[in-house]
């Protein structure tokens, strides 16, 4: 009985939040910020291209950094597909980038949602780690000189408008 009182009492104290993790600042868990180069990868996409970084340079990019288990990445993304064309319309490339699983959970998650833009699975987050340690969904807006001009992290529903903003001073 005092055991089971023990483990309900380690529980609740979870469950309160007396007892937890702390998570590093944006800062600390920020690799790639605002004024670097964006590191360059090569992966395949879901529609079986292959994507590199270096070969966009000259154009616009909006990297996403994403879980397909995260709520707040389904917001980014939807208010993604709303300003899809206007973000197109000035000749950027848009790309997400899981932060862990199977090509096939995140073609279905893709598929599912109707998400038309295309996405890499990063199985194991080797891309992820070469931007950040912690958090999804981050953003990188990207010039044509391959340097980050602007970054979001985690969700709110200003970010999609600031990046469309940020995007129209690129392309002008």
């Amino acid at each position: 009985m005092k055991k089971i009182a023990q483990l309900l009492f380690a529980v609740c104290m979870v469950a309160c939040g007396t007892i937890n993790e702390e998570l590093p600042t944006y800062e600390e868990s920020s690799i790639i910020n605002v004024g670097d180069y964006a590191p360059d990868f090569s992966a395949t996409t879901l529609s079986g291209e292959i994507f590199s970084l270096s070969a966009h340079e000259g154009d616009i990019v909006l990297l996403i950094l994403f879980s397909h288990t995260c709520p707040d990445c389904k917001n980014l993304f939807d208010d993604v597909m709303l300003y899809k064309s206007q973000i197109e319309a000035l000749n950027t490339t848009i790309i997400a980038v899981s932060r862990g699983g199977r090509a096939e959970d995140i073609e279905t998650y893709m598929n599912l949602h109707s998400y038309t833009f295309d996405a890499i699975a990063d199985g194991d987050a080797t891309i992820y780690q070469l931007y950040a340690t912690t958090y999804v969904p981050r953003t990188y807006l990207i010039n044509r000189q391959g340097l980050v001009e602007f970054t979001t992290i985690e969700y709110a529903p200003t970010h999609l408008p600031q990046i469309l903003e940020q995007i129209a001073k690129l392309a002008e």
